[in-house]
């Protein structure tokens, strides 16, 4: 015979004590129901408490994320905070140094506008002139332009203006300038010292029998006389042959100077020019008298030193 076992309830639950009725009979919660329908837990009964804590649930992830949010503009008002200070900072701290920097910036310009000033005054005052202002009344038939290029280049080298020297060259047709040119040389020598005296060169110094075979010697005399005087005239370079003129590429060199501060003064008597290129006209005349002795390579070079600058003083 099969034996049948009542079948164990879900529940592993204890069923409630039961309690004795008004008539004494004993009951229980079940309401006569059996052990395994006594326990508390169909779905019907549990809803309330889900749906409950479903609520509270929702509410306690309400004030999270209110907490969230707040925590997190707290964090923007603090950055806020920190880069107002930063800023505040940024902008306040200069002031101080900058004003000072200001004040130091001008006080400098002052000075040195100060200075500019002081040192204008003394340039002036210390700045040496050559004037030709009584020669030019003496000798009115003269051009202005005369006057003008040898004050203004004479003045260039008594205030250290260059430090190239300068050549002269006096150009005439007829009569006797060697006065004139003589004069003016020597009012050059005394803008440098008016004690100092002129230095002379002529026919002499470049047509001996020494110097013919050797116009070196000619360059060592030029050393010797310019070192008591800053002017040297040099006349009627009609006179100086071929074989000696040589000497004046050395002499006449302005880049390179012999002495530093040095003028020269020549003269050379030419047929008279005639609305024609007086530079190119005169540096023909040099080749002219010079060619046949010197070589051509070496001619260029004297002529263009010899014609660096020229102050015609032709009668028209």
């Amino acid at each position: 015979m099969s034996k049948v076992y009542p079948r164990k309830p879900i529940h592993n639950l204890t069923p409630p004590t039961a309690i004795k009725s008004p008539a004494g009979e004993a009951s229980s919660d079940s309401d006569g129901l059996d052990g395994e329908y006594c326990c508390d837990d169909s779905p019907e009964r549990s809803h309330p408490n889900s749906e409950n804590d479903k609520v509270l649930r929702k509410e306690s992830n309400i004030v999270s994320e209110n907490k969230a949010k707040l925590r997190k503009e707290s964090k923007v008002v603090s950055e806020n905070k920190a880069k107002l200070q930063k800023e505040s900072k940024t902008y306040s701290a200069p002031i101080g140094p900058g004003l000072s920097v200001c004040v130091i910036t001008i006080v400098v310009v002052y000075a040195m506008n100060a200075v500019c000033v002081s040192w204008s005054k003394t340039a002036v005052l210390d700045r040496k002139n050559c004037s030709y202002q009584d020669l030019e009344k003496q000798y009115t038939g003269l051009d202005s332009y005369v006057w003008v290029n040898l004050q203004s280049g004479i003045e260039n080298i008594l205030n250290k203006a260059t430090t190239k020297s300068a050549n002269y060259l006096f150009i005439y047709d007829n009569g006797d300038i060697r006065s004139i040119v003589k004069n003016m040389a020597t009012h050059a020598a005394k803008c440098f010292n008016n004690s100092q005296p002129l230095a002379e060169m002529g026919k002499d110094d470049f047509n001996s029998k020494e110097v013919i075979t050797d116009f070196g010697k000619i360059i060592e005399r030029f050393k010797l006389i310019i070192k008591s005087s800053n002017v040297v005239l040099i006349v009627n370079l009609n006179e100086v042959p071929g074989e000696t003129a040589e000497a004046l590429h050395a002499i006449c060199d302005t880049e390179n100077p012999i002495r530093k501060d040095l003028v020269v003064f020549l003269t050379l008597r030419m047929p008279t020019i005639e609305n024609e290129n007086v530079q190119e006209k005169v540096e023909e005349e040099l080749e002219k008298m010079w060619g046949s002795k010197v070589t051509h390579y070496k001619l260029g070079a004297l002529v263009t030193r010899v014609a660096d600058t020229i102050i015609n003083l032709q009668q028209k």
